[in-house]
């Protein structure tokens, strides 16, 4: 046999918090009650003890005493009553609901009761992450416009944007390496050159010079290439002699290249890392 869900009916449960918190505001004014009604009648008594009746004017002393004393007890209620009543801890419930009695059964609310600020701290709740969204660096970004650029037919592994931001590079497993000019970029968003800098080698990483000049070319192989903006090649470094087991006495690489990186100030300087080290 499947197990019922549990279902909370909010109205209900608020029902039954205003319900118990004016039982316990009611009892608490009734003990008060009775306490002063108690302490009053021990202050009478002492006073009958003390004092004598010699006359029928003590007598209308006494009465009139007796009803100031129910007067200010009456008031003392009243005042009391009024504290209990700004004792209550929590926000006022909806004028809907004190107005309309439940008409839901108590028998169908399963498990404990939440407390009487539950919705008060979700609004909270809500707000907050509301505050937390608006101030969101994302959403900072303008991406209202896109455009999708073609490279070729495998994954594309290889970004590269110069510093002025007018060309864009690509490279993939396809081997091709691909030039993006996005002011002479026609409705075809087509690239206007194309080549194979390393041949049958994926290119693994495209990178401009601080200047924008030249190109740092990274493949699958173990020599680096350097071409320039156009797409010319300027030069290609050496490979490393295979077969000297010490890195620092050959002059290149003898592995396959991962990545590489211009130097930031120094012009002309790059460097590489590979798997041979």
């Amino acid at each position: 046999l499947g197990k019922k869900a549990r279902t909370f009916d909010l109205e209900a449960m608020f029902e039954q918090t205003r319900r118990t918190a004016v039982e316990r505001s009611r009892k608490t004014l009734e003990a008060r009650e009775k306490e002063e009604e108690m302490n009053r009648e021990k202050e009478l008594r002492r006073q009958n003890e003390d004092s004598e009746p010699t006359s029928s004017g003590s007598h209308v002393v006494r009465d009139r005493s007796k009803s100031s004393s129910r007067d200010t007890s009456s008031s003392e209620s009243e005042e009391s009553s009024d504290s209990s009543d700004d004792e209550l801890i929590g926000p006022p419930l909806p004028l809907k609901m004190m107005q309309e009695p439940s008409n839901h059964m108590e028998e169908d609310i399963l498990g404990p009761l939440p407390p009487p600020l539950y919705e008060e701290v979700e609004e909270d709740d809500d707000d907050d992450g509301d505050s937390e969204e608006e101030e969101n660096p994302v959403q900072k970004i303008p991406d209202s416009h896109e455009i999708t650029l073609k490279h070729g037919t495998k994954t594309v592994s290889a970004l590269g944007l110069d510093p002025s931001g007018a060309r864009l590079v690509t490279g993939g497993y396809d081997y091709d390496v691909k030039f993006w000019d996005f002011a002479g970029m026609d409705a075809s968003f087509k690239a206007f050159r194309s080549l194979q800098p390393c041949e049958c080698h994926q290119i693994k990483s495209l990178q401009y010079s601080n200047t924008g000049d030249m190109i740092l070319v990274v493949s699958g192989s173990s020599q680096a290439k350097v071409i320039d903006r156009d797409g010319f090649e300027v030069m290609e470094c050496i490979k490393g002699d295979q077969y000297i087991v010490d890195m620092a006495n050959t002059k290149g690489h003898t592995a396959m290249l991962h990545t590489g990186s211009w130097h930031p100030k120094i012009k002309g300087e790059f460097m590489t890392c590979s798997n041979d080290a």
